[in-house]
């Protein structure tokens, strides 16, 4: 896997750079090689999103990882001297999903104030062919991973509804 990640990483560099469609991640994962162009017929059950509004969090970590680890790492952790954090952005975390995927579709110039490393954020990630429903998968991906706010429990340590209080398990 981890060879998988490193030859992925290398690849959407060199795609980046070029224009080039980025590759996915994890070439044994079930559905077709290009999550990007695949029409919902590849895919074993409809495809990215398919649902109306439906976002679903491991599509948009594979789009992640395709379009968006080789600057921002593969867990959003960020890379020195490329994309931050986006795990603990203040930006992802106060922005509406409609305004991250306006931003995703547009990116943002190294001169742009707003701009916290002086490098360009190539409009959708440097792959024109994600569309917006797949940056709407890429956001929701991106606020799974935020770590919980300061007095929130993660949710596999809420308690269960109707459990008792300190009693998530019900015992």
């Amino acid at each position: 896997m981890a060879m998988a990640l490193g030859v992925a990483a290398v690849a959407a560099l060199q795609g980046c750079d070029r224009g080039d469609t980025a590759v996915t991640a994890d070439s044994s994962q079930a559905g077709p090689s290009d999550l990007t162009s695949a029409s919902a017929a590849e895919w074993p059950d409809g495809g990215p999103g398919a649902g109306e509004q439906t976002f679903d969090v491991e599509d948009g970590r594979l789009l992640f990882l395709g379009s968006c680890a080789a600057c921002h790492g593969t867990s959003a952790q960020g890379m020195p001297h490329q994309g931050p954090d986006l795990r603990s952005s203040a930006f992802v975390s106060r922005s509406s999903h409609e305004e991250l995927v306006t931003f995703l579709a547009s990116g943002r110039p190294p001169g742009d104030p707003r701009n916290v490393t002086g490098l360009p954020m190539p409009p959708r990630g440097g792959n024109p062919a994600l569309t917006d429903r797949h940056l709407g998968q890429i956001i929701e991906y991106l606020r799974s991973v935020r770590p919980p706010a300061a007095g929130q429990r993660p949710e596999s340590l809420a308690p269960e509804s109707g459990a008792a209080p300190g009693n998530s398990r019900g015992r």
